[in-house]
């Protein structure tokens, strides 16, 4: 089943920084993600770490506005105008992501 879409409170930045810093997400775990829901992975940074170009970037909302969510027809997803404003982050401050219900 490959139609989800993966939300992960991730900033790579900050956890460099920790005393003992490591991978977040580990690579192994961020590859499988990324493989199961198609790509579709929302992060609080707007960073592919441990990934490294030229790897396709994560697919996320590209508007404001609300857009159908690539390969799920019963969804639709927008970013938020907003930015967070410290640190090196330069994703969106939120994500919204509404499924259609099925009855």
């Amino acid at each position: 089943m490959n139609d989800i879409v993966a939300m992960i409170p991730v900033d790579d930045q900050a956890a460099r920084q920790q005393t003992q810093a490591w991978d977040m997400p580990a690579e192994r775990l961020y590859r499988r993600l990324r493989e199961k829901a198609r790509m579709r992975v929302l992060r609080a940074d707007a960073f592919i770490e441990p990934l490294q170009p030229p790897e396709q970037p994560d697919l996320v909302p590209q508007s404001t506005d609300w857009q159908p969510v690539p390969g799920l027809p019963h969804a639709r997803w927008r970013h938020a105008t907003e930015t967070f404003a410290v640190g090196d982050n330069l994703g969106p401050l939120y994500y919204d992501v509404a499924f259609e219900l099925q009855e």
